[in-house]
């Protein structure tokens, strides 16, 4: 996988952190910085290993519920990702623990399917809760393996295979959870907004950012998987 997958993933992740931090001590002190600043500071923490910008903006959706559908759809997404770095011969621990560590405290799984619970019928309660929660055990347990790995280990067939079980049982509970959403709408726009910060974020991209940038090898997104089977 190229690095500038890892550099436009864990961009996001943080515009995601720095909002979320930064709306803990004054929503008003958001500094206003662009997606490209973002990247350079992403390359900067990988090939330098620091960044040098100090936060980053990042303009949540105004409906909440849209939000949150958003953020379990960053989830999904999250989960190919970690599915290929599994896949290599030698899986790179350290950026894994790093992309896993951003996405728990970014994306707040458990925060997320709790919020959408409150908008799905009182008869689909207990089936939809079930799959959402079995989503974020999934999910933690991926990571808790992940961080109880030294660096440079090896996974075993096993270990990996125990992995990407964890990895695709996340991704397959959200998408049950979030069916039983009564209007659709919202999914299919938090779904769209996905899919257009990554066009931009591939648009913006400098390569010269990076030496080692590659081609571009971009994730297919869990939904339009499913769509396809």
């Amino acid at each position: 996988m190229s690095t500038l997958l890892f550099f436009l993933f864990f961009s996001h992740l943080l515009y995601s952190w720095a909002f979320s931090h930064e709306k803990l001590s004054s929503p008003m002190k958001i500094l206003d910085i662009s997606r490209r600043d973002v990247l350079a500071g992403t390359a900067a923490l990988i090939t330098a290993g620091s960044i040098f910008n100090t936060a980053a903006a990042y303009d949540p959706d105004p409906d909440p519920v849209r939000e949150s559908l958003y953020l379990l759809s960053r989830v999904q997404e999250a989960t190919c990702l970690q599915e290929r770095y599994i896949k290599k011969k030698l899986p790179p621990i350290q950026k894994m623990k790093l992309t896993l560590k951003l996405v728990d405290r970014s994306y707040r799984i458990q925060d997320q399917i709790n919020y959408v619970s409150k908008f799905i019928p009182p008869a689909d309660i207990v089936q939809a809760t079930q799959a959402g929660n079995e989503a974020a055990d999934a999910l933690q347990d991926a990571i808790d393996f992940v961080m109880a790995s030294k660096n440079g280990d090896s996974l075993s067939n096993e270990q990996k295979e125990f992995l990407l079980k964890s990895l695709s049982e996340t991704r397959e509970k959200l998408l049950i959870f979030v069916d039983y959403l009564p209007d659709r709408d919202k999914l299919l726009a938090a779904r769209a907004r996905v899919e257009e910060e990554n066009k931009l974020n591939i648009d913006e991209f400098d390569a010269d950012l990076a030496n080692d940038a590659g081609i571009y090898d971009p994730i297919e997104l869990p939904w339009k998987t499913k769509a396809k089977k």
